[in-house]
């Protein structure tokens, strides 16, 4: 967790690429991905919705919930 937390941008890639990978799944319908976690999983949460992910977003707040140091770059325009 540890070294994921100080290196946001390769976080942000192994989310990503978690997401794609569930969206692609037999009987998912990937307009409805939706994202929640706790603690460290709320950490990522957050993180996927501060980078423009294509997710809803859910978090408690937990002491792991850090911002980054830097300001991930937006993928995409939020929704409205």
């Amino acid at each position: 967790m540890n070294p994921l937390v100080g290196d946001r941008a390769e976080l942000q890639k192994r989310l990503a690429g978690g997401l794609a990978a569930a969206k692609t799944q037999l009987g998912v319908d990937a307009s409805k991905a939706a994202a929640i976690g706790f603690c460290f999983g709320g950490l990522c949460v957050l993180d996927m919705a501060r980078a423009g992910m294509d997710v809803a977003a859910s978090h408690p707040s937990t002491p792991c919930s850090t911002r980054p140091t830097t300001s991930p770059a937006r993928r995409s325009a939020p929704k409205s």
